[in-house]
């Protein structure tokens, strides 16, 4: 599958965007969408790191566990996931910045291991692309709008 790509520009410094990108335990303080966010593993931060984040999807709840697989501070990360349907979300951030601004790209490769997965995918597109764009949206409000 083609992956899901979506960009935002963020006035704030990479460090700054990289904090709130990735790490849950600040991540789930911005995004009104989640629920809950519980880390699951010993450490809190870098390769290893899992968590179980709940969000909200219209009126129904939707639990994911993650693990941090790719951690390059403050350049970019790389989150795993396996859903209830068997399908793989692989996720990788990448940072840039440019004259005090960073440029947050978002990759996001799914990949299903069922034929019904397969064909959904083009009709849940748009909603993953809509979300995703949201999330970046919030991130770059709360940040936009701290005092540096």
């Amino acid at each position: 599958m083609k992956p899901l790509i979506v960009t935002k520009q963020i006035r704030a410094t990479v460090d700054e965007v990289f904090e709130v990108v990735a790490h849950i335990e600040v991540a789930s303080n911005i995004l009104p969408k989640i629920q809950r966010a519980v880390i699951l593993s010993d450490q809190k931060r870098g390769v290893g790191t899992r968590f179980v984040e709940t969000r909200m999807m219209g009126k129904r709840e939707f639990t994911m566990e993650f693990e941090v697989t790719e951690y390059d501070p403050p350049r970019s990360i790389r989150f795993h996931c396996v859903d209830q349907m068997d399908t793989t979300w692989d996720s990788v951030y990448e940072l840039e910045e440019t004259d005090g601004a960073t440029t947050l790209i978002l990759t996001l490769h799914y990949i299903p291991t069922t034929f019904s997965m397969k064909l959904m995918w083009p009709l849940m597109k748009w909603v993953v692309r809509k979300g995703a764009a949201e999330d970046l949206n919030y991130f770059a409000n709360h940040l936009e709008n701290q005092q540096h």
